[in-house]
């Protein structure tokens, strides 16, 4: 019975070993890339909710603009009015 439970051990080491050396550096990799997307996202959803309150929602979606970027469920856009170039947010 000794030999048996050493050996379920001895196994359970060696089927640890793979998973150490070959999956997690692949899955430290790509949690670290997870990471700094979401970072990029949460700062540019940051500065969209702040551009609500400092400049405005006061754009028509039909009227002509350029999107600057697109984050979450928002967009925000270049609005051109009487000559003057500035910052909207479309919800």
């Amino acid at each position: 019975m000794k030999s048996f439970i050493a050996g379920v051990f001895v196994g359970g080491a060696l089927a640890v070993v793979p998973v150490v050396f070959l999956v997690l550096p692949d899955v430290r990799e790509n949690h670290r890339e997870i990471g700094r997307n979401d970072g990029a996202i949460e700062a540019k959803w940051e500065i969209a909710s702040r551009l609500a309150g400092a400049l405005g929602t006061d754009v028509d979606p039909s009227e002509p603009h350029e999107v600057l970027y697109d984050v979450k469920a928002a967009r925000v856009v270049i609005v051109e009015r009487g000559g003057v170039k500035t910052l909207r947010l479309i919800r």
